[in-house]
């Protein structure tokens, strides 16, 4: 399965979101250190008015009272200030600062057991008690704060204690520290979850809209490279459109297209010239094993001949095909090209004991293409025939015709090719090791040529053992005039 880290859109969703959380709680924890309307005190009022409710417990006679746990020891240790008092049904709970109870009692709060307002809500705060300064902090509607006077105040809050009630817990001299932090952290982080949910959701859903309709000039990009290969070197990727961080990148694989264009043409033009000059030492050397006499080891040698040439002709066709487009080529007579063509082997089949049969339901067949190197194709699939033919044989050449292409099926009846090995010997230079022989070029060529006429050429099992090998080209259109050159042979 592909990882998510292996396309662009998550990797980007995962930045934004990150950078987004980064700034979000940096700019709430810069408001709340340095804005005037935050006390630091009033955040580790969270912190000690939980430690006071956790130590409410019942007395032997079930009445409440502050049982100071270990923890709210150790946080008051480290704040000597600190001062806290419990209500419970509007009455103070012992174990309350007195001082803190008696500070709050002028302002309208209740003396130690009396009445004492429940729910002390902001607004309740203000209609009860119009002289009290308030302001909003912590909780969704905030926690009240009364002022003491001389710089003090008193953070309120309200807690349902297990077993016993909701308690007003309130608390003076509260002081931040580290200890602070876990409650800090519990209420920023639900603060920076609301104004996060909307980003993260926005990032999700309309970044990778965003990221695909800016890369859709690199989707054209890759869309047209793919359709370059050795034929089409000439072809360049559109620089168009494509934003300007990546054409550095196009500019690249034009570049490189470009070089790799001289590279191929340097070595075709090396084998075409190669081939040229090997063709009049082999028509040299044909003619003198002509002029020999006919035993065992001349005719091996003839067959030998005859193969080097016509290995030469492939590579020269191959390389005369470089560049043309149909628009180039003729129409042609292919029963007449494969009757010369088996005219001209005819001796090389007859000296090795078999021979060639052509089926042709038409006496002419018009297709579209360069003489030359259909037939230096079929002369391939021809040779490779006659060895494989069992002595004594019949190689088959068998020709069809349907609408828009021609077939041309060259069969033998010999050893035939192993299943896992029938797209293998199309490959240039591969050979079944001893059961071919040759350099292993010639199927490739006469593959590339039947493709580069718009065609195929595939492999199929003839029925009682044996290859066959299936050449498919165009067939011309009607007016496409014919090539004298491709017909009529001497």
């Amino acid at each position: 399965m592909k990882r998510l880290t292996d396309s662009l859109a998550p990797r980007l969703i995962v930045a934004v979101l990150a950078t987004q959380l980064i700034v979000i709680t940096g700019l709430m924890l810069f408001w709340m250190v340095f804005s005037h309307s935050v006390s630091h005190d009033d955040l580790s009022a969270a912190t000690s008015q939980r430690r006071v409710a956790e130590s409410i417990t019942l007395d032997p006679a079930g009445a409440p009272r502050i049982e100071p746990s270990s923890a709210l020891r150790a946080y008051q240790a480290q704040r000597p200030q600190l001062a806290y008092a419990v209500y419970l049904d509007g009455r103070l709970v012992p174990g309350s600062s007195q001082q803190l109870a008696h500070a709050i009692s002028p302002r309208g709060w209740a003396a130690p057991g009396a009445n004492l307002e429940p729910a002390p809500a902001l607004t309740d705060l203000y209609r009860h008690f119009p002289d009290l300064r308030c302001v909003q902090l912590l909780g969704e509607c905030g926690d009240p704060v009364i002022a003491l006077g001389e710089g003090q105040r008193a953070n309120v809050s309200m807690f349902p204690v297990p077993g016993i009630g909701t308690a007003v817990v309130v608390t003076s001299g509260n002081r931040l520290g580290l200890d602070d932090l876990p409650t800090a952290l519990r209420t920023l982080i639900p603060r920076v979850m609301k104004l996060f949910g909307s980003a993260v959701l926005a990032t999700v859903l309309v970044l990778p809209l965003m990221l695909r309709r800016a890369l859709q000039p690199l989707t054209r990009a890759a869309n047209a490279a793919s359709g370059i290969g050795l034929e089409t070197l000439d072809q360049r990727l559109s620089p168009d459109g494509v934003p300007k961080e990546i054409q550095p990148f196009v500019t690249a694989i034009n570049q490189l297209l470009e070089r790799l264009k001289r590279g191929v043409s340097r070595q075709q033009l090396f084998v075409a010239n190669a081939a040229h000059e090997l063709r009049t030492p082999v028509a040299i050397l044909c003619a003198r094993l002509d002029s020999l006499g006919d035993s065992p080891a001349t005719r091996d040698l003839r067959r030998d001949a005859t193969r080097l040439g016509l290995m030469v002709d492939q590579l020269l066709a191959a390389f005369r095909m470089q560049g043309q487009t149909p628009a180039d080529w003729r129409a042609l007579d292919l029963v007449q090209q494969l009757r010369d063509l088996i005219g001209d082997m005819a001796p090389l089949a007859l000296r090795s004991g078999r021979a060639i049969a052509l089926e042709a339901a038409s006496p002419s067949e018009m297709v579209l293409g360069q003489a030359d190197g259909l037939r230096s194709a079929l002369a391939n699939l021809l040779d490779n025939a006659l060895r494989a033919e069992p002595a004594g044989g019949t190689v088959i050449v068998r020709m069809e015709a349907s609408t828009s292409s021609v077939t041309v099926d060259v069969v033998d009846h010999g050893p035939g090719v192993e299943a896992s090995d029938r797209e293998n010997i199309f490959e240039p230079f591969w050979r079944r090791e001893g059961q071919w022989s040759g350099t292993g070029l010639g199927l490739a060529i006469a593959r590339r040529i039947s493709e580069g006429h718009g065609g195929s050429l595939q492999h199929l099992p003839t029925e009682g053992g044996g290859a066959t090998f299936r050449m498919r080209v165009r067939r011309a259109p009607a007016g496409r005039s014919i090539d004298p050159s491709a017909c009529c042979k001497d």
